[in-house]
């Protein structure tokens, strides 16, 4: 059942209830009335007027009652529509409005606020939704902002061990350069080896960072993402 079946339903109810009390206060004065004075007739002796009396009472009821439900009718009709659509204005609208903006934010949008116009407690649920997206927003990127940290320092220590193997060989380069300088040799074909194993290492660091980048921050942000962020953090970390 839905919250504006509900509210309609305690509605009606609500206008019964008080209609129901109300008209059976202003039916209850008025039999007491009539009694009292059909008492009165009764004690004067004349059988003809009470007769007329008391056939008067049973038209005044009869009519009474009827005008009664007609005005039941009308009442609750006009009552529970008019409450409705204070209801709605005031309660279903702002909800209506909220939860459309929550399932925007599901999609991933949240940069977008909640426009807030009353001072209530819709109002105040709207604002603190708006400053809950807001946080939503900074743990996005910095969730993005760590994942990239992430991946660098992978990417950074598998530099740092082929640069040292780099070095190494150039190290083992320059000895064997040295060793030849001092003897008068020619370059030995070790050294031309090592020389050409360097510079191959060297240009593969420097095209192989892109793509060792991107396939890291995937990885990462895989492990690391919580289900509800869902596909924003990926948007938000590109910013």
């Amino acid at each position: 059942m839905s919250l504006r079946t509900k509210l309609t339903l305690a509605t009606t109810a609500v206008v019964l209830g008080l209609f129901g009390l109300s008209e059976w206060t202003i039916f209850h004065q008025a039999n007491v009335f009539l009694e009292r004075h059909q008492a009165i007739l009764a004690g004067g002796g004349d059988p003809a007027a009470l007769a007329r009396f008391e056939e008067a009472k049973r038209d005044l009821f009869v009519n009474l009652r009827l005008l009664t439900i007609l005005h039941a009718i009308l009442t609750v009709l006009a009552a529970a529509a008019l409450l409705n659509l204070l209801w709605y204005r005031l309660v279903l609208r702002p909800v209506r409005r909220l939860l459309s903006h929550i399932n925007v934010m599901q999609r991933g949008t949240w940069s977008q606020p909640i426009p807030v116009d009353r001072d209530d407690e819709i109002g105040q649920l709207t604002r603190a939704f708006n400053g809950l997206g807001e946080e939503l927003t900074r743990a996005v990127h910095q969730f993005g902002a760590t994942s990239k940290l992430s991946a660098l320092a992978l990417i950074g220590n598998r530099i740092v061990r082929r640069v040292r193997l780099s070095k190494e060989h150039a190290e083992g380069v320059s000895g064997l350069l040295e060793v030849a300088r001092q003897y008068g040799q020619p370059v030995p074909e070790a050294a031309v080896r090592n020389l050409r194993f360097v510079s191959k290492t060297l240009q593969e660091i420097e095209t192989e960072f892109a793509a060792d980048f991107d396939r890291e921050f995937d990885q990462v942000s895989m492990k690391l993402r919580p289900p509800e962020l869902g596909r924003a953090t990926a948007a938000a970390a590109t910013h």
